[in-house]
């Protein structure tokens, strides 16, 4: 049997502008819908959602219409509830089934869940903000984080996330690997799974370069922009002729804490058969936890796994408040903006750092099961330790910046402020706006703890550079004048200048 259409819900002076396209999962969005569509093309591919509705939505050519008009789609039995009274959208669910909605406005995406999510209704209501006709030159300030002309939407339709003991989990083992990546090109960033390992060296402790991914994506997607530029690939190079081997670690970030993470590395390690390994890491972001639950709590002189430096680049040492569940779909919407690549083409060039688009894949299936997990647990919301663990007050980092034995390892951070208005060379018109909209958007988060934290759109300065409750002694902060963020930190030529000294100091 056919499933419903969404209705949308429209006032008078607002229309469907061309048909609804409908994508099944072995669709392509763009040969479907066609290249007006991007914020729907890697989640539609990469979602593992049972069917997806996309429409655009613009400003009427008359306003003779007297009532709100209903558009495409089989109406639905009038419900007891109160309607949305603004534009909104019905979807027509079945029986252990839900939806979600991806609005793009102004290319900037947002994730709209159901205001009547209570798991009663078959029937689900999103409401949608309506397109704004801008009113001021593009990239000036009061064009910014408003929405435009047109309001695209697409409509996703998934099964509900499984529950243990009553508690919505995400099942992050059925689209990610743990493994071990070798790095073994400074050029391209495909790279595979460990496979053949080399012999040891002989009368030396075997020297490994290990880099550590942060929340929702992979080696590849962290490190990638390594490859694309001169002083980045000439980084790499000189790493694969110092090290013994340079490797990635991939794995969950959602659905373990970074210390059963952690003790998935050791074993990766030690299933290497090298007697005695030295470790010199860059961690990026929730990496740097991974790494210090390692160093700290996981690895003991017994397993011969002994961490030289670490390097953290954007680790969230005391935390973050996007951890805590209260903020968890504002961190939804910005790393969909962030990881899924969307935007991009209107962001920064990739001098300056932004990933591309095609590398978006790498975190669209985390991210949309994220949303799937929160709009499933409904009002109770979802158990993400992988999250949580990040959270200023939580267990996990009381623990981990308790008193601890002192580790021989010498730390390093690497922190900015991300500020759109500061950049320079300046961002403009589009990409002022994206950016600065984003950085409102996390704002927002640092704002709520009655401090003005600065932050690099994910984490707090001050957070990434106090480890144990006590500032380190060594880190290089990036001002705002870079307009470096949390994703393009591997981008700047001056971090990796200082990437290369750390590692090159000779500590121990």
């Amino acid at each position: 049997m056919p499933e419903d259409e969404p209705v949308f819900h429209l006032p008078p002076d607002l229309v469907l502008l061309g048909p609804l396209a409908r994508f099944g999962p072995g669709d392509d969005p763009e040969t479907v819908a066609g290249p007006g569509a991007p914020s729907a093309t890697s989640f539609a591919r990469l979602g593992g959602w049972q069917s997806m509705y996309h429409a655009r939505i613009g400003p009427s050519a008359t306003t003779a219409v007297a009532e709100p008009a209903v558009a495409r789609g089989r109406p639905s039995t009038p419900a007891a509830r109160e309607p949305a009274a603004g534009p909104h959208v019905d979807v027509t669910v079945g029986e252990g089934q839900s939806a979600a909605v991806l609005i793009d406005d102004g290319g900037v995406l947002r994730w709209i869940t159901p205001s009547n999510g209570d798991g009663a209704s078959r029937t689900l209501t999103f409401e949608l903000p309506a397109p704004r006709a801008r009113t001021a030159s593009a990239g000036s300030a009061t064009t910014v984080g408003r929405a435009s002309e047109v309001l695209s939407c697409s409509v996703f339709r998934f099964p509900l996330s499984s529950a243990i003991g009553g508690v919505v989990t995400i099942a992050e083992s059925l689209f990610t690997r743990t493994r071990l990546v070798h790095v073994n090109s400074a050029h391209d960033p495909d790279w595979p799974t460990l496979g053949k390992v080399p012999p040891p060296p002989d009368g030396q402790p075997t020297r490994i370069l290990l880099l550590v991914h942060g929340i929702f994506v992979t080696t590849r997607f962290t490190f990638r922009s390594l490859t694309e530029f001169d002083a980045g690939t000439a980084f790499l190079n000189d790493c694969m002729s110092r090290y013994h081997l340079v490797l990635g670690f991939d794995h969950r970030t959602l659905s373990v804490d970074p210390k059963v993470n952690a003790v998935e590395l050791l074993a990766a390690l030690k299933g290497l058969g090298y007697e005695d390994i030295v470790l010199d890491v860059i961690a990026h972001s929730r990496g740097s936890l991974v790494t210090r639950s390692l160093l700290e709590s996981v690895a003991t002189p017994a397993d011969r796994v002994r961490v030289r430096t670490l390097i953290m680049v954007g680790g969230p040492n005391a935390g973050t408040p996007l951890g805590n569940p209260d903020w968890w779909r504002l961190l939804i919407d910005l790393f969909t903006n962030l990881v899924a690549g969307h935007g991009f083409s209107v962001g920064p060039s990739t001098a300056t750092g932004h990933p591309p688009a095609d590398d978006a894949p790498d975190g669209c299936r985390p991210i949309a099961e994220m949303i799937k997990a929160v709009v499933s647990a409904g009002n109770s919301g979802p158990a993400i330790p992988g999250l949580a663990a990040m959270a200023p007050d939580s267990p996990y980092l009381a623990e981990l910046n308790g008193p601890s034995a002192s580790t021989g390892a010498t730390l390093f951070s690497v922190t900015t402020d991300f500020e759109p208005f500061q950049a320079d060379p300046p961002f403009s018109g589009p990409e002022l706006a994206f950016w600065t909209a984003l950085d409102t958007l996390a704002d927002a988060a640092f704002t709520s703890r009655d401090v003005g934290e600065t932050n690099d759109l994910a984490v707090g300065v001050r957070s990434m550079s106090m480890v144990d409750n006590t500032p380190l002694p060594e880190t290089f902060h990036l001002p705002p004048i870079t307009g470096i963020n949390h994703l393009t930190y591997f981008a700047d030529a001056d971090v990796v200048a200082r990437l290369r000294s750390w590692l090159e100091r000779d500590t121990h």
